[in-house]
């Protein structure tokens, strides 16, 4: 069982995935800013799009197939890439700090 997996067994929700996202990327900003409720918006807006477009895209079969499992790795790295430039970004700024 992967990692990821095992966190989501274990409890772990999507506000817990906006949080680490808030904790890696968005430090500088304050909680009860206008950009922080917006971001948190558009996490979520993402989150439910993303939920749904890949519901959809499941073969029929209720065993997982080779194709689900390699759809999912594609989205794992999208992700991870997008999660890699915030990081880098967040980095760059607290350098200026």
């Amino acid at each position: 069982m992967s990692e990821g997996a095992n966190k989501v067994d274990q409890g772990e929700t999507v506000a817990d995935m906006w949080e680490g996202f808030f904790l890696l990327t968005m430090t500088h900003v304050a909680r009860d800013s206008v950009q922080y409720r917006e971001m948190r918006n558009a996490f979520y807006a993402g989150t439910l799009c993303l939920f749904n477009w890949f519901m959809v895209q499941l073969d029929a079969d209720t065993e997982p197939t080779d194709d689900d499992m390699a759809r999912v790795s594609r989205i794992h790295d999208e992700i991870q890439a997008f999660m890699n430039e915030k990081a880098a970004e967040a980095a760059a700024y607290r350098a200026k700090q």
